[in-house]
């Protein structure tokens, strides 16, 4: 799914230039430059042996929404992002053992902000995910609430309150 031009080429224009290539593009629905903005600075990336199983669990369990799907002939995920609704990017892909800037499945982890962690965490327990660090209240966030959870390839997802600029 795309959701912004590349190279300044209308969504629609460039998923019909594609077409007959090795790849196929798919465009989110509503997309456009102004009204699906990227987000500036950091965006992290999430390998899977399946990153099927990756996808699902980052939209249907932790509520990413899909924004760039490109797939090969064979319809293997070649390139994928997908949007916290709060602001930032994930990339899903596929293990590459020849992709230095690739960690193994398993290795990887990211913090997400969010306003709710609460409903995060419920449905993450709702799927019955993983728990690697049970909802607290850090000494940095007073009021605020952090956990971590594991994805089905052990990947490590952090989700809390805490948006930076602590004192303590």
């Amino acid at each position: 799914m795309l959701s912004q031009p590349i190279e300044d080429v209308p969504l629609d224009e460039y998923a019909a230039r594609s077409e007959g290539s090795p790849y196929r593009v798919e465009v989110a629905a509503g997309a456009s430059r102004d009204g699906q903005p990227y987000v500036d600075g950091i965006w992290g990336s999430m390998t899977y042996t399946d990153p099927e199983v990756g996808i699902r669990f980052v939209t249907e369990v932790l509520g990413f929404e899909e924004l760039v799907l490109v797939r090969d002939e064979e319809g293997g995920i070649v390139h994928s992002e997908y949007r916290w609704p709060e602001g930032g990017i994930v990339g899903i892909s596929a293990a590459d053992e020849g992709n230095p800037f690739l960690p193994p499945p398993g290795r990887n982890g990211l913090y997400v902000v969010t306003a709710d962690p609460h409903a995060v965490w419920d449905r993450c327990r709702a799927a019955d995910v993983e728990v690697i660090r049970e909802p607290e209240e850090p000494h940095y966030d007073p009021g605020g609430m952090g956990f971590s959870v594991r994805d089905p390839e052990g990947n490590a997802w952090s989700f809390g309150s805490y948006a930076g600029g602590a004192t303590e």
